[in-house]
């Protein structure tokens, strides 16, 4: 029996999310995962994960949810389309937007969930593959600090240098300053 306010779900299996979630199941992380690829979902499932049938099932069964998603625009749906985490998820949960998106459109969205009393975090990760599956990445997380703690031992098993920037949207703007830096 999973305990929702303990079981963390997991959408986004690409090379990043993969390695991602890989290291919280390693860590003893009960995780839920879904991804468009069966196969994805297996290789996580074979290592100890559970798998959700969709996002919405994902989101009834998670009060922490972490996205690793292309883009904004898959982003929008997994939270806001008709079988999204804003109509599933219980108020009071919070979801991690690990992906690279603008800061005006976190912001945004960071907005629209509120109104549901769902928390956003912004997230977006830095580093390669290889320091995902090592749990190394360097994470910037912009949101409040009641959502940021609570997501903080998730950040553990993922990164290294794991910064809380700020506001929503915070997150995004240290990630491109840092590219710029960094480029």
């Amino acid at each position: 029996m999973h305990d929702h306010e303990t079981t963390v779900g997991f959408i986004g299996l690409g090379s990043m999310g993969c390695g991602m979630a890989t290291r919280l199941v390693a860590t003893g992380v009960d995780l839920q995962v879904f991804d468009l690829r069966p196969e994805a979902v297996q290789a996580l499932v074979e290592l100890g994960a559970t798998a959700a049938e969709n996002v919405a099932s994902l989101g009834r069964s998670c009060k922490r949810v972490i996205l690793s998603l292309p883009d904004a625009r898959v982003v929008e749906q997994v939270l806001f389309g008709a079988d999204g985490l804003m109509n599933s998820l219980a108020p009071g949960s919070c979801v991690v937007d690990c992906g690279t998106t603008h800061p005006e459109v976190t912001r945004d969205m960071a907005q629209r969930l509120a109104q549901a009393r769902i928390a956003l975090l912004d997230a977006p990760v830095t580093g390669m593959e290889s320091r995902a599956a090592e749990g190394t990445l360097t994470i910037m997380a912009g949101g409040s600090d009641a959502s940021y703690h609570r997501a903080e031992p998730l950040f553990q098993a993922m990164g290294e240098s794991i910064t809380h920037v700020g506001a929503s949207g915070s997150g995004q703007i240290a990630k491109s300053a840092n590219q710029m830096i960094v480029g």
